[in-house]
């Protein structure tokens, strides 16, 4: 008896230790299986959070993308501006260059006009000095 009682002994501690390894099992599982949930939320949140910034940089690529076009219309038009001005700045040049042949012209003119009047002075002048000198010295 002594045999089958240990025997039986031996059975129930092989018993209990299947059991204590089946809920430990199911217990790792358990954990293992909470650690996966954990790890895959973790996981969509992550790629979640990287749709959201790939969402921001695409949507600060399109402001970008607008602000350079922007950039380029205004340099177009500026370049339209100051092609106008240079064509403004040459006409204006070409005129200014123009009134200065004038005036100098006009300046040689005035001073050819001077030089006849003061040689028609002069010679009035040499004229009534001859006079003078012809009543004096009568």
């Amino acid at each position: 008896m002594n045999q089958q009682e240990n025997d039986e002994k031996e059975e129930e501690t092989i018993e209990e230790d299947l059991h204590e390894m089946y809920e430990s099992s199911s217990s790792e599982e358990e954990s293992t299986e909470e650690e996966e949930v954990v790890e895959v939320k973790q996981y969509c949140q992550q790629k979640s959070c990287i749709a959201l910034k790939t969402d921001k940089l695409n949507c600060l690529a399109k402001t970008a993308d607008g602000q350079l076009t922007g950039l380029q219309n205004l340099f177009r038009s500026l370049q339209g501006t100051l092609q106008i001005l240079e064509t403004e700045c040459k006409r204006v040049g070409e005129e200014m260059t123009l009134q200065l042949l004038d005036l100098d012209s006009i300046e040689c003119e005035a001073e050819s006009d001077m030089r006849a009047k003061r040689k028609k002075v002069a010679e009035k002048i040499e004229r009534h000095l001859v006079q003078i000198d012809s009543v004096s010295s009568k």
